[in-house]
């Protein structure tokens, strides 16, 4: 068995198992990695909504799209303190 360090970000194969909140990083082929929240996950978890670190404004990603989702440790990112406040969705 695999102990996984806390301070170690990790690969997310189904996004049925992420929350939001949860502070993510998506790793884009030739775009690099970029950090986030989770805003919204579909039911069947097809679909993703990111709310983007830095005030980069908030993205739809689909699970066929060429990008890697790793759950990470918010101790170990700096560039903002807290999520952004959650919206009212009804």
């Amino acid at each position: 068995m695999q102990t996984l360090m806390r301070n170690e970000p990790f690969l997310v194969t189904s996004w049925n198992f992420l929350r939001a909140g949860e502070l993510i990083e998506m790793h884009a082929a030739g775009r690099g990695a970029v950090t986030g929240w989770v805003d919204c996950v579909s039911a069947d978890g097809v679909f993703l909504w990111i709310q983007l670190t830095m005030g980069r404004g908030r993205v739809m990603i689909y699970a066929g799209d060429p990008v890697e989702i790793w759950r990470v440790d918010a101790r170990i990112l700096y560039e903002q303190a807290s999520p952004p406040p959650a919206r009212n969705r009804s």
